[in-house]
């Protein structure tokens, strides 16, 4: 599957313009400059889009969000925190790809075997553990990758959302609540999610501001733990003693070595595959100390935000 990434609902409809050939939509109903709703409803008005499955896909669980979704013309709802078996069954069922290769044998019912979990991850307070690997089919590899980027994203949650008050789009600060509740809801914080959640309501109410500010006090409570555990993810060696210098040795990299895993990279990275989060891993270990450690550095940033394209551009940089 090849999937192409809008950044809100204009660019969505620009993408669907240029190049009709898609088979299908996951529509986020919470964007800014036009939200999931209107995109479907103006997408809807394209002759060519009218049996286009448009599936949304959103953090909302409250009554009515169905109801909702369907009534601006998507064709079913894939609730968040994501419960993978359950969204791939949903996107089968409406989506039916205009391609005739025939899919792999381990994308098949009941054949998508789970990593082994390795029980690597620290003590974790304020996290379902269990229920935020279940988001990632017990890859312990990826849901450390996606506790790394919750900690790095919404660690200034409160300093975001003061901006996001200021900001002149009336719904800057529902949208902030709400990218905090998804995405505390995907890692397994619940806690988080329901105060989150709380908050988001409060300003789509419009409550009163010191209704919304105590609400914030309990999200910035709730967080404060979590994030303190999360502190510790990804620090591969918590045993040291402190002021230690826990950083390997450089060695010289394999020239060959690298320069093979690098063409790989490339060739994964223009196919938009996600094994280059992988890859990228791999190669920055091997490169350290050589002029590659610090691009790929940032190229392993740009590949966890799912950024293929400024990736290849910066292997491309001399």
């Amino acid at each position: 599957m090849e999937v192409i990434v809008a950044n809100n609902g204009q660019q969505a409809i620009d993408i669907l313009t240029k190049d009709p050939r898609f088979d299908g939509v996951l529509m986020d109903c919470q964007m800014p400059v036009m939200d999931g709703y209107t995109a479907t409803r103006e997408i809807r008005k394209i002759p060519a889009f009218k049996d286009l499955p448009i599936i949304a896909m959103t953090a909302n669980a409250m009554a009515g969000d169905r109801e909702k979704v369907i009534e601006a013309g998507m064709w079913d709802h894939i609730a968040k925190p994501l419960n993978v078996g359950e969204m791939f069954a949903t996107i089968a069922k409406w989506v039916k790809p205009a391609g005739t290769s025939a899919p792999s044998p381990l994308a098949r019912e009941g054949e998508l075997a789970p990593h082994a979990v390795s029980g690597g991850l620290p003590s974790l307070p304020g996290i379902d553990v269990k229920a935020g690997m279940a988001t990632t089919m017990d890859n312990e590899k990826l849901y450390t990758r996606i506790l790394i980027k919750f900690r790095d994203s919404q660690g200034t949650f409160a300093d975001m959302f003061a901006a996001a008050q200021q900001d002149p789009d009336p719904v800057a600060a529902t949208r902030a609540a709400h990218t905090l509740k998804g995405t505390a809801g995907n890692i397994g914080a619940k806690a988080v999610q329901a105060a989150a959640g709380e908050l988001e309501q409060a300003c789509n109410d419009q409550a009163h501001p010191k209704r919304i500010a105590k609400l914030l006090e309990k999200v910035v409570a709730e967080l404060s733990p979590v994030m303190e555990g999360l502190r510790h993810v990804g620090v591969s060696d918590r045993t040291a003693p402190e002021g230690a210098d826990t950083k390997p040795p450089a060695t010289a990299a394999d020239p060959a070595k690298l320069q093979a895993g690098m063409d790989r990279l490339r060739s994964l990275l223009a196919e938009s595959n996600s094994e280059a989060s992988d890859l990228v891993e791999e190669l920055a270990e091997l490169a350290t100390g050589s002029p590659m450690d610090a691009v790929l550095k940032r190229v392993a940033v740009a590949v966890a935000d799912f950024d293929f394209d400024a990736a290849l551009e910066m292997l491309a940089k001399p």
